[in-house]
């Protein structure tokens, strides 16, 4: 028999609203700000205006959570804060400062698929706000309806952020779309009057303005990036649905989520 408690944001536990999100996650906050604020001060020391601008940009998404729980009148779970401010320092000053996408292959692909898992989790808590702040009576929503819009959600982040790289790498000159080395071509381009497909197989030399690249195969840039990114955003994004489901299925059984997607209303 399947249970029908809903996940439900904590609106009677008041004694919660005004304790601190508790000392491990602060120690955790304030040792990233502490990070953030050394790298920040080096590279001022060092002229390295691009490592200074990512550093302001960090602190500043450190924060931005506490201005919209202030806006929508909400805390998030220690355990959700915490995981965005980890996920922010591993992405852009790991990362990008410490270059860690480059260092490390399976970086940046670990990172979009934590993201759909986060955003996931961000867009059930919204619609769960939105829910309550309009209930009437009774439910809203199934909590299927919340599960679907979340994923809508992380996915729209998804596309929306693979947009805000190729403007910058096309109005900035950055390279946030990486590039993959691959030995097939598939493309009907080269014989557009026959529309015949041709297939360049086992490619390993190319050469650009009789340049000779040296890089074992075709240089693609960014299409298998930004594919695979929003491949394992999806990933991320239905992970995080699946258990919401099978918690709303089972419930009180399979509780996975309770410190993650339960937040505070701030009266």
């Amino acid at each position: 028999m399947r249970a029908t408690t809903d996940l439900t944001i904590d609106n009677h536990q008041d004694d919660r609203i005004s304790k601190p999100r508790g000392l491990f996650a602060i120690s955790i906050s304030v040792s990233l700000h502490l990070l953030v604020g050394t790298t920040l001060i080096h590279a001022a020391v060092q002229g390295n205006s691009n490592d200074v601008a990512t550093c302001l940009k960090i602190l500043f998404l450190f924060n931005l959570p506490l201005l919209i729980e202030n806006f929508l009148k909400f805390k998030l779970s220690a355990l959700l804060f915490v995981t965005i401010q980890l996920f922010i320092f591993a992405s852009m000053l790991l990362g990008e400062i410490n270059a860690f996408y480059i260092k490390f292959p399976y970086w940046d692909t670990m990172l979009h698929t934590v993201n759909g898992f986060l955003f996931a989790a961000l867009g059930y808590i919204l619609l769960k706000l939105i829910s309550e702040q309009n209930h009437s009576g009774r439910q809203a929503a199934k909590s299927i309806y919340f599960i679907i819009t979340a994923f809508c959600f992380s996915m729209t982040v998804g596309v929306l952020w693979e947009f805000y790289e190729i403007t910058m790498d096309t109005f900035f000159g950055r390279d946030m779309q990486k590039d993959t080395i691959i030995q097939t071509i598939n493309s009907m381009k080269i014989n557009e009057s026959t529309q015949a497909m041709t297939v360049f197989n086992n490619i390993n030399d190319v050469s650009v303005n009789g340049q000779n690249l040296a890089l074992d195969g075709y240089l693609d840039i960014g299409l298998y990036d930004t594919m695979s990114d929003l491949f394992v955003n999806l990933v991320g994004a239905s992970f995080f649905c699946l258990l919401s489901y099978l918690e709303y299925q089972l419930s009180p059984k399979f509780k996975i989520f309770s410190n993650l997607i339960n937040c505070s209303k701030i009266k």
